[in-house]
């Protein structure tokens, strides 16, 4: 007879000899419902898409800096720069938020079967949502970030040391941020397989992006989105593009007022 204890031992040894059978077909991954971590992963990019978008509302449209008489060009472009991106950080957010409430709602919602990482999830079934909610997350917040940076130029003028510093000091964070992404982006889940990852950089990454909203563009809605978000780059290109007027010069001869009017003090030695 073969005691109790060995018949124990297989029992168990038997489910653990199947799962890593399973495992080993499947790559050494468990398959299993992914649902709940990828909607964690969405609501750590709704939080804060949120909290920003409070914060851009008092120091981007309440309290935006306004165009004055004795403003330089380069004073007026600054500003006419802070409203557009105040408004541009403002939708990126509420995009990001969007994108992220309706993927939640949908991983509670449907279930589509197990995979064999959350990653595969989010590739499989919610590439747009995802990509669509970091990049707009990200792109609001460098907005944020430059329109903080430009506030030192308002307050003590374009061409003050402070501004300069504080211009330099954002471009640097701003990039180092961007260096901190695409390291993010290009490490993926860790596996270093080209399924593991949905870009190589952040460039790749909005490339993607602009290809899965081509791809999915369905409904009159859509299209009218793309056709708007099209006409305004178009028109945001001539603006900076177009030379500002410059003030006639206006020659006087001898003798003359800078008006044309002729004075006595003019003509005498």
């Amino acid at each position: 007879e073969i005691p109790i204890t060995v018949l124990q031992q297989r029992r168990t040894r038997a489910p653990q000899a199947q799962r890593l059978r399973v495992r080993a077909r499947n790559g050494g991954f468990d398959m299993g419902d992914h649902r709940g971590s990828a909607a964690n992963l969405f609501n750590n990019m709704r939080t804060p898409a949120a909290l920003i978008a409070g914060a851009i509302v008092p120091v981007g449209l309440t309290a935006a800096p306004k165009i004055e008489e004795g403003d330089s060009e380069t004073m007026k472009l600054l500003k006419r720069a802070h409203q557009l991106l105040a408004l541009a950080s403002m939708h990126n957010q509420l995009l990001a938020i969007t994108y992220s409430t309706i993927a939640v709602n949908k991983l509670t919602e449907v279930n589509r079967g197990p995979t064999k990482s959350v990653v595969e999830l989010l590739a499989r079934d919610y590439e747009l949502p995802w990509i669509g909610t970091n990049l707009h997350f990200l792109a609001g917040l460098a907005g944020f970030g430059v329109m903080v940076g430009l506030r030192p130029s308002f307050n003590f003028g374009v061409s003050s040391p402070v501004a300069r510093v504080s211009r330099l000091l954002t471009l640097g964070m701003l990039l180092a941020g961007m260096s901190v992404v695409n390291r993010g982006i290009a490490q993926g889940d860790g596996t270093q397989r080209e399924s593991g990852r949905f870009a190589s950089n952040l460039f790749t990454l909005g490339l993607r992006y602009l290809v899965l909203l081509i791809k999915n563009a369905r409904g009159v809605l859509a299209f009218l989105a793309l056709l708007a978000l099209a006409a305004t780059s178009l028109l945001l290109a001539r603006e900076l593009a177009r030379t500002p007027p410059r003030a006639p010069t206006q020659h006087t001869e001898p003798g003359q007022h800078a008006d044309g009017r002729a004075g006595k003090e003019a003509t005498q030695p």
